[in-house]
């Protein structure tokens, strides 16, 4: 994934209301990338478009929009 990319949240360990505003099925875009010394758990910068607020979302947490054509 790539900055400008677009995600969907579908690997949160969580499903309704929480601490994090984000669910699983919200759509975003990736802003950037929060560097880290652990590779597995790098934390992007994603833009959702439910409200067009920054969240750190681990990157674990979301999949990359694929075009239909």
């Amino acid at each position: 994934m790539e900055v400008g990319d677009m995600v969907k949240i579908y690997n949160a360990p969580f499903e309704g209301g929480s601490l994090f505003v984000y669910k699983n099925g919200d759509l975003g875009i990736i802003r950037g990338w929060l560097k880290s010394s652990c590779k597995p758990h790098t934390t992007c910068i994603v833009i959702l478009l439910k409200d067009f607020k920054e969240y750190h979302i681990p990157y674990g947490y979301m999949k990359k929009m694929e075009p239909l054509c």
